[in-house]
Parts: C-alpha cells; sequence; structure tokens
C-alpha cells in the first residue's frame, strides 16, 4: 500500500485563441518524459470545443511562460492544470458571450464542440469559433490566469510529515500493488512475473499517459527492489557509476503490468478532481516485491537491492546484512 502527495503551489498560463480557431497555450510547465504537458492541452482543447491538434502548446521558455513549479512532486497537472483550465475559462466564456449575441440566445445555453458553438437543443443554430475569434477585437481573445493553491487543511503540525509538508494533504493520492514473483532457491535469484496495481489518482483525464506513468514506475519499482543500488568505496568514490556495473531494469525485465484507477472525488484536488500520479507507482512496488520474497524466503530481505546474494542469504541463514 503507498502514499504520495500531491503539492499546491502556485502556477500561472496565458491562453489565446486566433483567428483562424486554433488556439495557443503558453505554460511554466515542464515535460521530462511523463507527457504531462499534454493533457494541459486536453484540458484547453476540451473547454473551447477544438481538436487537440488546433491548440499549440508552448513550455519550457522562461521568456514567454508565466513561473510556476518544476516538473517534480506530481505537480505537474495538479498545479498548471488548474492554472491552464482557468485561463481557457475565460476565452470560452468570452466565446460564449459572442455568440450568444450572435445567435439571440442566453451566453448560459451556448454549447462549444467540435470547432462550433452553437445553442443547446438546437445544434444547427450555431457559429464557427474561429468567425466568432475573428470578429473579436485584434482578431483574437485572450486568457490569462494565476492560481494560488489556496488554504492548505488545518492539520496538526505534530503529524507525520510535520508542519513544512501540510500542503501535501491537500490531496493525498493512494495505490495498493500486489506482486507475483519466482525464487530460485538454489541461487537466489528473484524474478517478477506479475504486478497487478489500483491508484487513486482522481480524475484520469488522459488513461493512455496515466496507465503509462504507472507502467514506467512499476519498471523503477522493479529496478528499486532488485538490482539498482549505489556501491561507495572507501573513498567516497561510487564504484558503480557506469551502466554497466550499475543495474538497470531493461523491457526483458518488465513483468506482466495490469492497472485499476479508482476515481475517488477528492476536495481540493487539482482540474476536474484529478490529482498527482508520477511518483505513486515507485512507492508500493518494492514493497509488494519484498513481501512476496520473504513469504517464499520464510523471512524479508531486510536491504534493498534484494539480490540473489541477500535473497540465498536470507533463505540459508535466517537473514542477511
Amino acid at each position: 500500500i503507498g502514499w504520495w502527495p500531491s503539492f499546491a503551489s502556485p502556477a500561472g498560463a496565458f491562453v489565446k485563441l486566433h483567428g483562424d480557431g486554433t488556439a495557443q497555450l503558453i505554460t511554466g510547465a515542464q515535460e521530462n518524459g511523463t507527457g504531462s504537458v499534454m493533457t494541459l492541452r486536453m484540458l484547453v482543447a476540451d473547454e473551447l470545443g477544438l481538436d487537440q491538434t488546433d491548440v499549440a502548446l508552448i513550455y519550457q521558455d522562461t521568456g514567454t511562460a508565466p513561473a510556476g513549479p518544476g516538473s517534480s512532486g506530481s505537480q505537474t497537472l495538479f498545479n498548471h492544470g488548474r492554472a491552464s483550465e482557468d485561463a481557457a475559462k475565460q476565452v470560452g466564456d468570452r466565446l460564449r458571450e459572442l455568440a450568444a449575441a450572435k445567435l439571440e440566445a442566453s451566453a448560459a445555453d451556448i454549447v462549444l464542440a467540435d470547432g462550433s458553438a452553437s445553442v443547446a437543443g438546437t445544434p444547427a443554430k450555431a457559429v464557427t469559433i474561429a468567425e466568432l475569434a475573428a470578429e473579436s477585437p485584434d482578431g483574437e481573445i485572450l486568457g490569462a490566469a494565476g492560481r494560488d493553491p489556496g488554504e492548505w487543511p488545518s492539520i496538526p503540525t505534530g503529524a507525520c510529515i510535520g508542519d513544512q509538508g501540510m500542503g501535501s494533504w491537500m490531496a493525498p493520492q493512494f495505490s495498493c500493488h500486489v506482486a507475483k514473483v519466482r525464487v530460485d532457491p538454489d541461487t537466489g535469484v528473484a524474478r517478477v512475473l506479475e504486478v497487478h496495481t489500483a491508484h487513486d489518482s482522481g480524475t484520469i483525464i488522459n488513461p493512455l499517459a496515466a496507465h503509462g506513468q504507472v507502467e514506467g514506475g512499476v519498471m523503477m519499482g522493479v529496478g528499486q527492489a532488485l538490482t539498482e543500488g549505489t556501491v561507495y568505496g572507501d573513498d567516497g568514490k561510487q564504484l558503480n557509476a557506469a551502466m554497466l556495473e550499475y543495474k538497470l531494469t531493461t523491457i526483458a525485465d518488465a513483468p506482466e503490468i495490469t492497472t485499476s484507477f479508482v476515481e475517488v472525488f477528492t476536495a481540493n484536488a487539482g482540474p476536474r478532481g484529478a490529482k498527482g500520479l508520477a511518483e505513486a507507482p515507485n512507492v508500493a512496488t518494492a514493497g509488494a516485491i519484498s513481501n512476496a520474497i520473504a513469504k517464499v524466503a520464510g523471512s524479508p530481505v531486510r536491504r534493498l537491492p534484494m539480490t540473489a546474494e541477500r535473497v540465498w542469504m536470507t533463505m540459508n541463514d535466517g537473514g542477511a546484512s
């Protein structure tokens, strides 16, 4: 069972709708391989009734984008997502006002979808979003948002993470992992065959990316559990600093991975009830593997990584140093 925080931090975003019906999102979010910034584009496209391919994305440009938290602590969607959605809502509200005047309807009845603004219940009564944007002053509509994290929950500072981590309690995420492991009693070699996961990460906005993050986190957990560990000499220098000695897991080590998302409403969550995700899959994996090995070995291996030598010593001596 794992737990991981969703740290609340201020973030900002700019959204611009051009006269040709395309949009641009400018965000201070960073991309380090998780694909989270693509989810920000999904939020903007959905809010404006556009296809994702019609939304250009500018990120990691400190000369253009507003300030925001870095790509760490499961913060990208949680914080930058709220700012991106807020900026897009400003543009969307302006589109509804323009469409309402043109279609002689209430702004509350205007639906933005498929590149058009239409009256709810009367889809034929519509105008293109490009036409509305082109008729705006300067031929574009702008939205800008800066998002503060809001008030932190009132939790005693004597809690497990103390005063410095209160923001993490705004919308914590939870996970449960089960691992099936095969152990060779003659050599102590352990191989992870299956990992089954369940995650409460709030609303899943980008399922493809979410599944990818869980699978990547599980693989990191497998490495943490079985092979990855730094070794230092008496002089303090790392002895396994190269990839030849530091045993990273590869696709050949990948177990069967299944993922289930339990979408639970959480107050103070990110956009549309989303919470963080990136680090969470790594938290529970090593523990699940350790418990599985302990069941076979008869007692837990007390150090990570649980190398073949340490597993063999545990099975034969009842413990490993």
